[in-house]
Protein backbone atom coordinates (compact mmCIF):
# COMPACT_ATOMS: atom_id res chain seq x y z
CA UNK A 1 0.00 0.00 0.00
CA UNK A 2 1.04 3.60 -0.50
CA UNK A 3 0.52 6.73 1.56
CA UNK A 4 1.04 10.41 0.85
CA UNK A 5 0.51 9.81 -2.89
CA UNK A 6 1.17 12.83 -5.07
CA UNK A 7 1.08 12.94 -8.88
CA UNK A 8 2.78 15.77 -10.75
CA UNK A 9 2.18 16.26 -14.47
CA UNK A 10 4.78 18.06 -16.61
CA UNK A 11 3.15 19.32 -19.79
CA UNK A 12 4.92 19.87 -23.07
CA UNK A 13 5.44 23.67 -23.41
CA UNK A 14 3.58 23.60 -26.73
CA UNK A 15 0.38 22.54 -24.98
CA UNK A 16 -2.02 24.39 -22.69
CA UNK A 17 -3.99 22.80 -19.86
CA UNK A 18 -7.76 22.73 -20.45
CA UNK A 19 -9.32 20.44 -17.83
CA UNK A 20 -8.83 17.31 -15.73
CA UNK A 21 -10.89 14.68 -13.91
CA UNK A 22 -10.48 14.74 -10.97
CA UNK A 23 -9.53 18.39 -10.76
CA UNK A 24 -5.96 19.16 -9.66
CA UNK A 25 -5.35 19.69 -5.96
CA UNK A 26 -2.83 22.43 -6.64
CA UNK A 27 -2.37 24.57 -9.74
CA UNK A 28 -3.13 22.68 -12.95
CA UNK A 29 -0.67 19.82 -12.61
CA UNK A 30 -0.56 18.44 -9.06
CA UNK A 31 -2.87 15.88 -7.45
CA UNK A 32 -2.79 14.66 -3.85
CA UNK A 33 -4.64 11.36 -3.87
CA UNK A 34 -5.97 8.90 -1.27
CA UNK A 35 -3.79 5.99 -0.25
CA UNK A 36 -3.78 3.03 -2.62
CA UNK A 37 -4.23 -0.48 -1.30
CA UNK A 38 -2.22 -3.35 -2.74
CA UNK A 39 -3.50 -4.22 -6.24
CA UNK A 40 -5.63 -1.08 -6.59
CA UNK A 41 -5.25 1.78 -9.06
CA UNK A 42 -6.61 5.23 -9.88
CA UNK A 43 -6.97 7.25 -13.06
CA UNK A 44 -6.49 10.92 -13.88
CA UNK A 45 -7.83 12.13 -17.24
CA UNK A 46 -6.33 15.36 -18.60
CA UNK A 47 -7.25 17.43 -21.65
CA UNK A 48 -4.76 19.88 -23.18
CA UNK A 49 -4.88 22.18 -26.20
CA UNK A 50 -2.06 21.75 -28.72
CA UNK A 51 -0.46 24.91 -30.09
CA UNK A 52 -1.40 25.64 -33.71
CA UNK A 53 1.15 25.85 -36.51
CA UNK A 54 3.33 22.95 -35.34
CA UNK A 55 5.08 21.10 -38.13
CA UNK A 56 3.80 17.69 -39.12
CA UNK A 57 5.60 15.00 -37.12
CA UNK A 58 6.37 17.23 -34.11
CA UNK A 59 6.80 15.11 -30.96
CA UNK A 60 5.06 16.33 -27.81
CA UNK A 61 6.54 14.93 -24.58
CA UNK A 62 4.39 14.64 -21.48
CA UNK A 63 5.83 13.32 -18.20
CA UNK A 64 3.96 12.18 -15.08
CA UNK A 65 5.72 11.65 -11.77
CA UNK A 66 4.28 9.81 -8.78
CA UNK A 67 5.78 10.67 -5.38
CA UNK A 68 4.79 8.44 -2.47
CA UNK A 69 5.87 6.66 0.69
CA UNK A 70 5.37 3.00 1.37
CA UNK A 71 3.89 1.47 4.51
CA UNK A 72 7.29 1.73 6.21
CA UNK A 73 7.56 5.46 5.52
CA UNK A 74 10.22 5.08 2.84
CA UNK A 75 9.94 7.71 0.06
CA UNK A 76 9.78 6.68 -3.59
CA UNK A 77 9.39 8.50 -6.89
CA UNK A 78 8.65 7.06 -10.31
CA UNK A 79 8.14 8.82 -13.68
CA UNK A 80 6.77 7.83 -17.05
CA UNK A 81 6.83 9.80 -20.31
CA UNK A 82 4.28 9.69 -23.11
CA UNK A 83 5.14 10.88 -26.62
CA UNK A 84 2.43 12.18 -28.95
CA UNK A 85 3.06 12.80 -32.64
CA UNK A 86 1.38 15.88 -34.11
CA UNK A 87 -0.41 15.50 -37.43
CA UNK A 88 -0.43 18.85 -39.24
CA UNK A 89 -1.60 19.60 -42.76
CA UNK A 90 -3.48 22.29 -44.66
CA UNK A 91 -6.84 21.40 -46.15
CA UNK A 92 -7.94 23.81 -48.85
CA UNK A 93 -11.55 23.98 -49.98
CA UNK A 94 -13.18 25.90 -52.83
CA UNK A 95 -16.82 26.37 -53.78
CA UNK A 96 -18.03 28.07 -56.95
CA UNK A 97 -21.42 29.57 -57.85
CA UNK A 98 -22.75 31.30 -60.99
CA UNK A 99 -25.59 33.79 -61.53
CA UNK A 100 -26.61 34.87 -65.05
CA UNK A 101 -28.24 38.18 -65.94
CA UNK A 102 -30.69 37.82 -67.53
CA UNK A 103 -31.59 34.43 -66.16
CA UNK A 104 -32.10 31.98 -67.87
CA UNK A 105 -28.94 32.84 -69.78
CA UNK A 106 -29.04 33.82 -73.44
CA UNK A 107 -26.32 35.01 -75.84
CA UNK A 108 -25.02 38.32 -74.47
CA UNK A 109 -25.85 37.54 -70.81
CA UNK A 110 -23.38 38.58 -68.12
CA UNK A 111 -22.53 35.78 -65.70
CA UNK A 112 -21.20 36.61 -62.21
CA UNK A 113 -19.08 33.86 -60.66
CA UNK A 114 -18.19 33.71 -56.97
CA UNK A 115 -15.30 31.64 -55.63
CA UNK A 116 -15.35 31.00 -51.87
CA UNK A 117 -12.17 29.42 -50.56
CA UNK A 118 -10.77 28.49 -47.14
CA UNK A 119 -8.12 26.50 -45.29
CA UNK A 120 -10.04 24.16 -42.99
CA UNK A 121 -6.84 22.35 -41.95
CA UNK A 122 -4.57 22.97 -38.95
CA UNK A 123 -1.44 24.15 -40.80
CA UNK A 124 -0.75 27.14 -43.08
CA UNK A 125 -0.93 26.66 -46.84
CA UNK A 126 1.69 28.54 -48.86
CA UNK A 127 1.88 29.47 -52.52
CA UNK A 128 -1.90 29.23 -52.81
CA UNK A 129 -3.28 29.79 -56.29
CA UNK A 130 -6.78 29.63 -57.73
CA UNK A 131 -6.97 28.70 -61.41
CA UNK A 132 -10.31 29.02 -63.14
CA UNK A 133 -10.76 27.20 -66.45
CA UNK A 134 -13.56 29.02 -68.26
CA UNK A 135 -15.40 28.10 -71.46
CA UNK A 136 -13.54 30.46 -73.82
CA UNK A 137 -15.45 29.06 -76.82
CA UNK A 138 -18.68 30.52 -75.49
CA UNK A 139 -17.67 33.37 -73.14
CA UNK A 140 -15.19 36.23 -72.74
CA UNK A 141 -13.82 37.75 -69.55
CA UNK A 142 -15.50 41.03 -68.59
CA UNK A 143 -13.80 41.59 -65.21
CA UNK A 144 -11.16 39.22 -63.81
CA UNK A 145 -11.02 41.07 -60.45
CA UNK A 146 -7.23 41.12 -60.27
CA UNK A 147 -6.68 37.72 -61.83
CA UNK A 148 -4.41 37.05 -64.82
CA UNK A 149 -6.37 36.00 -67.90
CA UNK A 150 -4.45 34.01 -70.54
CA UNK A 151 -7.39 33.44 -72.86
CA UNK A 152 -8.68 30.20 -71.35
CA UNK A 153 -7.87 30.40 -67.63
CA UNK A 154 -7.79 33.07 -64.94
CA UNK A 155 -5.18 32.77 -62.17
CA UNK A 156 -5.27 34.47 -58.78
CA UNK A 157 -2.21 34.37 -56.48
CA UNK A 158 -3.52 34.14 -52.92
CA UNK A 159 -0.17 33.53 -51.16
CA UNK A 160 -0.28 32.10 -47.64
CA UNK A 161 -3.60 31.00 -46.17
CA UNK A 162 -3.55 30.45 -42.40
CA UNK A 163 -5.56 27.69 -40.71
CA UNK A 164 -9.28 28.57 -40.68
CA UNK A 165 -8.67 31.61 -42.91
CA UNK A 166 -10.98 32.20 -45.86
CA UNK A 167 -11.68 34.56 -48.72
CA UNK A 168 -13.88 35.24 -51.71
CA UNK A 169 -13.39 36.30 -55.33
CA UNK A 170 -16.12 37.55 -57.66
CA UNK A 171 -15.56 37.96 -61.40
CA UNK A 172 -17.69 38.23 -64.54
CA UNK A 173 -17.87 36.70 -67.99
CA UNK A 174 -20.02 37.73 -70.93
CA UNK A 175 -21.71 35.05 -73.00
CA UNK A 176 -20.77 35.38 -76.67
CA UNK A 177 -23.22 36.23 -79.45
CA UNK A 178 -25.76 34.13 -81.29
CA UNK A 179 -23.29 32.98 -83.95
CA UNK A 180 -21.40 30.91 -81.36
CA UNK A 181 -24.43 28.79 -80.46
CA UNK A 182 -26.73 26.30 -82.10
CA UNK A 183 -30.44 26.18 -81.47
CA UNK A 184 -31.44 24.71 -78.14
CA UNK A 185 -29.65 24.73 -74.79
CA UNK A 186 -25.84 24.87 -74.56
CA UNK A 187 -24.09 24.21 -71.22
CA UNK A 188 -21.28 26.67 -70.40
CA UNK A 189 -19.12 25.08 -67.69
CA UNK A 190 -16.33 26.66 -65.63
CA UNK A 191 -14.01 24.65 -63.37
CA UNK A 192 -12.01 26.21 -60.53
CA UNK A 193 -9.02 24.56 -58.83
CA UNK A 194 -7.15 25.68 -55.73
CA UNK A 195 -3.50 24.60 -55.37
CA UNK A 196 -0.72 24.91 -52.78
CA UNK A 197 2.94 24.05 -52.17
CA UNK A 198 2.32 21.52 -49.40
CA UNK A 199 0.52 18.19 -49.46
CA UNK A 200 -3.19 18.75 -48.94
CA UNK A 201 -5.09 16.76 -46.33
CA UNK A 202 -8.00 16.18 -48.72
CA UNK A 203 -7.78 16.85 -52.45
CA UNK A 204 -11.45 16.00 -53.00
CA UNK A 205 -12.54 19.54 -52.07
CA UNK A 206 -9.94 21.39 -54.17
CA UNK A 207 -12.10 21.58 -57.29
CA UNK A 208 -15.50 23.09 -57.92
CA UNK A 209 -17.49 23.78 -61.07
CA UNK A 210 -20.48 25.88 -62.08
CA UNK A 211 -22.63 25.45 -65.17
CA UNK A 212 -24.94 27.88 -66.93
CA UNK A 213 -27.31 26.73 -69.68
CA UNK A 214 -27.47 29.21 -72.55
CA UNK A 215 -30.77 29.03 -74.38
CA UNK A 216 -31.12 29.85 -78.07
CA UNK A 217 -34.70 29.26 -79.07
CA UNK A 218 -36.64 30.22 -82.21
CA UNK A 219 -38.49 33.50 -81.96
CA UNK A 220 -41.68 32.81 -83.88
CA UNK A 221 -44.47 35.23 -84.59
CA UNK A 222 -47.78 34.97 -86.38
CA UNK A 223 -49.33 37.78 -88.40
CA UNK A 224 -52.92 37.55 -89.51
CA UNK A 225 -54.57 39.68 -92.10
Amino acid sequence: ATSTLQVVENYDPRTTFVSATPAPTSGNNTWTLPNLAVGSSTTISITVHVQTGLSNGTILVNTATANYTDSHGSPFSTSIAENTTVHSAPDLMIQKTAVANPNPAVPGSVVTYTLNYSNIGNYPATGVQIIDNYDFAHATVTNSNGGTDNGSTITWNIGTLAPQASGSITYTLTIKGISFFTAGSTPVTNIANITLNELDENYNNNTSFAMVDVNLLPNMSVTKT
